[in-house]
């Protein structure tokens, strides 16, 4: 008992505190496409401390991961969707979702990830295809 007391308040004294931050997925994150756009839809039975859900994705050609939207928690068993539609600007066959929690605390934690192929639905139209149609 001697030792967990100096143990604590060094913890307390140097900025760390316990958190019981918690956060379960209900079944595994879904993605579809839409159009040119992807739709993830995602839900939580348990949502203790947390601020809001981080959507981060990287591509084959953007192979570093940036967030690309964010989304505010609303309590559990409540249906999220997040659409990316800056999808359709690439030109990239994979496509790599995170899905992270932010807490109250400011602490993360990456929920799940998930892998798609991704085959653009849309024509897309260079300079150089818009000018053969006319010769």
């Amino acid at each position: 008992m001697k030792r967990v007391v100096p143990i604590i308040t060094l913890l307390l004294l140097t900025g760390w505190t316990l958190s019981f931050n918690r956060v379960l997925l209900k079944g595994e994150i879904e993605v579809d496409s839409e159009d040119s756009d992807m739709v993830l839809r995602w839900e939580a039975t348990v949502e203790e401390g947390i601020e809001k859900y981080e959507i981060w994705h990287k591509t084959s050609l953007m192979p570093r991961s940036s967030v690309v939207g964010e989304v505010e928690a609303r309590g559990p068993n409540y249906p999220y969707r997040f659409v990316d539609s800056y999808l359709f600007k690439a030109t990239a066959e994979q496509v790599d979702y995170e899905l992270w929690a932010v807490f109250e605390n400011r602490e993360r934690e990456l929920l799940t990830q998930v892998t798609m192929n991704y085959t653009p639905t849309t024509v897309r139209r260079t300079w150089g295809s818009i000018k053969a149609m006319f010769q």
